[in-house]
């Protein structure tokens, strides 16, 4: 009997980059004899252009309303629907990489009793321009491992349904890190199998959940790390994206003259002596060449803006700051970095645009991206 896959997409208001997520769908199963990928969507009541651009998009699909239900609960009920042998579900902004549904099947075929696969996966940005591969994905050597350092990137993962329907479901009161509390579970219980080539595409930019949650977030990491590991202060590799994250706050506070908010975020650093500046440290010495010149530039750029407002101010003249918008970008040493950006772009072959336009929608030329990515 051939085996199924099942992708669950979770879709709420996600126009923006959905096409380019389902063309991604639609080039993988087009490789894969019909029937051997089911792909489920739920929606959770999406008021944009979502649903036009899954009946559009060509892709067999299997559209479920499901208003009202939050992303790890969308996701639950889609891959409980589902009837597929292997599961996985692809964020509504992520993509798929070529070939990456025939690898999958390839190591499930060669290991019937394998029961989890992940890969590399290649960050992009909200132009679909290519980062780099992700430097922190490695194999999962234990539930230890995974505890001190998250080295899977959720599009790229995927696993059997026994697997599903012993270890699942994803716990929907978890609003940020639901993938990682699961991911968790499964190296408690088996064994992580993984292959090294890309499987997906990962969507960094500032309007994604992951960049928005920003103290939520965190504040549902530390809490969830305190849970499985008996202390609050072990943070091991998230150790600079919260000091990251806390210092961005703690900036936007003081830029609306909040001080005593601030300071209240800065108590909120990790603690352990001279950690935060080792972690900010290791996070900068892993950056690719390509994301090293793009905040160098972007630095530079708002340093000129900020001189520039402190110009325009006269004594007796009330002025607003001037707007600092900082994102998340990839980066290598398994976490996030703020910085300040401008939406500009550094030139050079590392970080080349990978778009084809067709009318208005945007869609992502992966084969392009692939070549922007293996040159940096």
């Amino acid at each position: 009997m051939a085996v199924r896959i099942s992708i669950v997409l979770p879709t709420l208001n996600a126009e923006r980059y959905l096409a380019a997520t389902l063309a991604s769908l639609a080039d993988e199963t087009a490789t894969l004899p019909a029937g051997a990928v089911e792909v489920l969507v739920v929606d959770g009541g999406s008021t944009d252009a979502t649903e036009p651009i899954v009946r559009a998009s060509g892709v067999p699909v299997r559209w479920i309303s499901a208003p009202g239900l939050n992303q790890a609960a969308a996701i639950n009920h889609g891959l409980d629907a589902g009837s597929g042998d292997i599961c996985a579900w692809l964020n509504a902004d992520d993509l798929l990489w070529p070939g990456a549904l025939r690898a999958v099947l390839d190591v499930f075929d060669a290991e019937p009793g394998l029961d989890f696969v992940h890969g590399h996966a290649v960050a992009i940005d909200g132009r679909d321009r290519a980062f780099g591969p992700r430097r922190h994905v490695r194999s999962v050597r234990n539930w230890e491992h995974l505890l001190h350092e998250d080295v899977i990137v959720q599009p790229a993962a995927f696993w059997s349904r026994r697997l599903w329907n012993s270890t699942g479901p994803l716990r929907a009161d978890l609003e940020y890190v639901f993938d990682y509390e699961f991911f968790l579970r499964v190296a408690a219980c088996t064994r992580m199998r993984y292959i090294p080539v890309p499987l997906a595409a990962e969507r960094l930019h500032a309007d994604r959940k992951t960049s928005t949650g920003m103290i939520a977030r965190v504040e549902e990491l530390r809490q969830l790390l305190a849970e499985q590991s008996g202390t609050a202060d072990r943070l091991g590799s998230f150790t600079a994206e919260v000091t990251a994250t806390y210092l961005r706050a703690a900036l936007d506070e003081c830029r609306h003259r909040r001080f005593g908010a601030a300071r209240n975020l800065l108590t909120q650093l990790p603690r352990r002596r001279r950690e935060p500046f080792s972690a900010a440290l290791r996070v900068a010495c892993s950056l690719p060449a390509g994301e090293r010149s793009f905040l160098r530039v972007l630095l530079w750029v708002n340093a000129a803006s900020a001189l520039r407002h402190g110009r325009r101010l006269r004594p007796g003249r009330a002025a607003a700051p001037p707007s600092l918008f900082l994102p998340t970008v990839s980066v290598g040493w398994a976490s996030t970095l703020p910085v300040v950006t401008s939406g500009l772009w550094s030139s050079g072959t590392e970080c080349s645009p990978s778009v084809v336009t067709e009318g208005p929608k945007r869609v992502v030329d992966l084969k392009r991206v692939a070549e922007s990515a293996e040159a940096t």
